[in-house]
């Protein structure tokens, strides 16, 4: 059945953009980045302490001091859609840099604009969807407690015969109120994140904010660690339907928490919740070497995520 809806909706998928696209414009670029912030339900924000930081919250990156190459590879709705990720970060004293690519794919849609006798989608071909961004990430301490960081996007769409190009700004922000507690925020495409398509109609993605505070406990026995993180996601557009809060057209909201347990820098264990999605994950690490996984629940289906990150 769960398969069943997704072709159905995979079916309407072109006319459900020319119809929703300023709404739900560039969509792909809210699905996340990294196992280990997914399988805390994304509650990455005031966390953001390695190469995933790019994109929960580029201030966060000036606490690498090494080097860092991370890939990512998610697998959604019975394997339908197929995500990728690749992000290099070369840290300095002062400064650190990103260069970040993602893709999302979804192949072989069936594509329909008529019914036949018996009332049935008359599919007249299959296309493809595909959708990538490429970013510049950048992070600056302002002083021992403070750093700020931004990203430059590029964004590309693939859908049928149509094609877009977009761009778009994010700035985070990184605070250490003591040894124990951090808070971030992240006000992602600033000023509203503009696609062009090649048929003349211009998408925008309004901004969104994400703000949270997390808290992290160290035990010298077993050099373990516990981490405790909560964070709200802002929408500023009329999207009410699967928000916890809303406001109108103005904005709506969902919460996201998440906890790590951490033990020996070698095993992971952590939970976390998206609104009302549950997630869970575990991660391996070996020296330079780590690996995690993230399991995602969704009423479509469930949704797994495996990344990998060296850092020299």
């Amino acid at each position: 059945m769960k398969k069943t809806r997704l072709l159905i909706f995979l079916t309407m998928l072109p006319t459900f953009s020319l119809v929703y696209a300023e709404k739900y414009a560039a969509e792909f670029l809210t699905v996340g980045i990294g196992a280990r912030a997914l399988a805390m339900g994304g509650a990455f924000v005031p966390v953001s302490d390695d190469a995933s930081a790019a994109y929960w919250n580029p201030a966060g990156l000036i606490q690498l001091n090494r080097r860092e190459i991370h890939f990512m590879h998610a697998s959604r709705f019975s394997d339908m859609v197929q995500t990728d990720v690749f992000n290099v970060i070369l840290p300095g004293k002062k400064f650190v840099f990103g260069l970040n690519y993602l893709r999302m794919g979804i192949d072989n849609i069936p594509y329909t604009r008529t019914l036949n006798a018996n009332g049935r989608p008359l599919i007249e071909k299959y296309i493809s969807d595909t959708e990538e961004a490429a970013f510049l990430s950048f992070g600056a301490t302002l002083n021992p407690k403070l750093s700020l960081g931004g990203n430059v996007k590029l964004l590309r769409q693939n859908i049928g015969d149509n094609s877009s190009l977009g761009f778009g700004l994010d700035l985070g922000l990184f605070y250490r109120l003591n040894s124990a507690f951090r808070f971030g925020a992240i006000l992602q495409d600033i000023s509203g994140t503009h696609v062009y398509w090649n048929t003349g109609h211009r998408d925008t993605k309004m901004p969104d904010l994400k703000y949270g505070l997390a808290y992290k406990k160290s035990f010298l026995f077993l050099r373990s660690h516990l981490l405790f993180t909560v964070q709200q996601n802002i929408r500023f557009e009329g999207r009410s339907y699967g928000s916890q809060l809303a406001l109108g057209d103005i904005a709506n909201s969902d919460f996201q928490f998440g906890g790590e347990y951490e033990l020996m820098d070698i095993l992971a264990l952590r939970l976390g919740s998206f609104g009302d999605d549950l997630t869970a994950g575990a991660g391996l690490g070996f020296k330079m070497l780590r690996i995690d996984y993230a399991f995602m629940s969704y009423e479509l289906g469930n949704a797994h995520r495996v990344s990998a990150s060296v850092r020299f």
